[in-house]
């Protein structure tokens, strides 16, 4: 089974909020607080020994999208510990986070009809040339996600993944403001049913094609560090999951603030998660803000593509 799972873009599409830059609606209005085009903040205050810097991801992008900017690169050498949602250094990371994925008591054949499953399975093996018997245990909503990861197209390359190198390299301390324990827990949480029409939808709209032009336009929102329209394509694409939105976004926000607190405490950490998790009102930025620490923009003039 696992060797359908050898590719470490595909894993970080499973476990690291991959749904944040998997578009499928574009409408809405955007918030009214808006933030400047930067995708990297300074953490200041609060009684911070010194400044530490949040830095918003995307966990899979065509290798031709890719770019790395001066002020990143110079930030995380700077620091000392470099922080991902979870720590990608532990043992069996991919292992255990396929495991995560998976549902204890249920399974896809089951919580889908007949006709459904069927339709699922053509889907996957007629596209993609993929059993879906390998990961029918797996969650509805992480199977959504293999859509994304497995599409046609240039190789994918992992933020993460180019930071823990770099890390390594610089001989940096890497850790995590969660654990695939604790994620799992949050995301276990989301309503089946929801799952269920969320990986159905996901299939029609790939069908008709909706996928492309919208990840698109968030990856154009991505290389211009426009929060702003990240935050409402984000938004919209989840508009009728309420349940995927609250645990993906909200609920783990939240449950991220204490270790960063504490990790910031007395050193500076480069923090390296999800773009989709910085801005709105429950966004890290904000709470962070409302936990009594300056937040500030960072300036992004020079960049350049590896």
């Amino acid at each position: 089974m696992t060797k359908y799972f050898n590719n470490f873009s595909i894993i970080a599409f499973l476990l690291l909020s991959c749904l944040a830059v998997i578009i499928v609606q574009c409408s809405g209005q955007e918030e009214k607080t808006s933030l400047p085009d930067t995708i990297i903040w300074r953490i200041t205050g609060n009684r911070l020994e010194k400044s530490s810097f949040l830095f918003g991801t995307v966990h899979g992008i065509d290798s031709s999208d890719f770019f790395l900017h001066k002020t990143m690169i110079e930030q995380l050498k700077r620091s000392d510990m470099v922080v991902f949602e979870t720590d990608l250094t532990i043992p069996d990371y991919q292992q255990k986070a396929f495991q995560y994925a998976m549902m204890k008591d249920d399974s896809l054949d089951r919580m889908l009809t007949d006709s459904q499953y069927s339709l699922v399975s053509g889907f996957f093996m007629d596209e993609f040339q993929f059993p879906i018997a390998a990961v029918k245990k797996m969650k509805p909503f992480y199977v959504a996600s293999l859509i994304a990861a497995l599409r046609p197209g240039e190789k994918k390359i992992s933020y993460e993944e180019v930071f823990m190198k770099l890390a390594k390299e610089e001989e940096k301390e890497i850790s995590g403001i969660s654990t695939l324990e604790k994620e799992s827990e949050i995301l276990s949480a989301v309503d089946p049913d929801e799952q269920v029409r969320y990986l159905l939808d996901e299939i029609e709209r790939y069908k008709k094609g909706e996928n492309d032009s919208l990840r698109e336009e968030m990856i154009s929102a991505y290389i211009s560090a426009d929060l702003n329209r990240i935050n409402t394509l984000t938004k919209n694409s989840l508009s009728e999951y309420e349940s995927i939105y609250e645990h993906m976004f909200v609920v783990r926000n939240q449950s991220w603030l204490e270790e960063m607190d504490r990790l910031m405490s007395d050193q500076r950490c480069f923090f390296a998660v999800g773009v989709g998790h910085l801005p709105g009102a429950s966004g890290l930025i904000q709470l962070l803000r409302e936990r009594g620490y300056k937040v500030v923009p960072v300036k992004m003039d020079f960049w350049f593509h590896d």
